[in-house]
Order: C-alpha cells, then sequence, then structure tokens
C-alpha cells in the first residue's frame, strides 16, 4: 500500500511537472518525482524486521553540493533540449547556466 503511495505521487509531480509554467518550477517537480520513484522502490524492497532497526528514510541532498547541481544542470538541459519553443528553450538554458555556476561554487568550496 505504502508503495502504491509513492507512486501516485511521482505520477503527481510528473503531471505538475507537464503543466510547469517556468523552468525552475518543472525541474523541482521532476525532482520530487525522481525521489518519490527511488522511494516506492525502497518499499517494494522485503520489508526489515523491527528488531534490526533499518530505517528507509532517504538521505536528503546537501544544497550546496556539488553533485545535486550537476544533476539540476543536466535536468534543466534536457528539458531545454524537449522544449518546443524558443522562449522556454531560452529560459531552461538560464537556469542550466545557473546551476552550472552554482556547482562550480559549490566545488570550490568543498576544495577549501
Amino acid at each position: 500500500m505504502e508503495r502504491t503511495y509513492w507512486l501516485s505521487r511521482e505520477r503527481a509531480s510528473v503531471s505538475n511537472a507537464r503543466r510547469a509554467t517556468s523552468a525552475q518550477s518543472r525541474l523541482v517537480h521532476l525532482d520530487l518525482a525522481g525521489r518519490y520513484s527511488i522511494k516506492a522502490a525502497l518499499v517494494s524492497r522485503a520489508p526489515a524486521r523491527p528488531e534490526t532497526g533499518v530505517s528507509l528514510a532517504l538521505p536528503q541532498p546537501n544544497r550546496g553540493d556539488a553533485e545535486h547541481y550537476r544533476q539540476l544542470e543536466m535536468g534543466a538541459r534536457w528539458l531545454a533540449s524537449r522544449s518546443s519553443n524558443d522562449q522556454d528553450r531560452h529560459e531552461h538554458l538560464a537556469m542550466a547556466t545557473k546551476y552550472s555556476r552554482l556547482r562550480l561554487e559549490a566545488a570550490d568550496d568543498n576544495r577549501r
């Protein structure tokens, strides 16, 4: 039953991404859909016995993490490649550029 819930949340997020009016909101909804998909996959595994104390909670990404921004950049570039008009394409590419800059800053902070 819990798996069904997470899959329904994933479908709702994908639907919201399709209806989103900005590149940033599309990325947020697609990011959520991916998280829900992972949670559904974790739930579908054999449940751990209560005495083991294993938690199925997913680690939350560190928003300053360079890898997180790399994934957002990749998603924005993918959305730009699938855009049907120039305005959406430019908006997605602008977001990709922003995430690229944030990725480089986060990578620089990690080196210090």
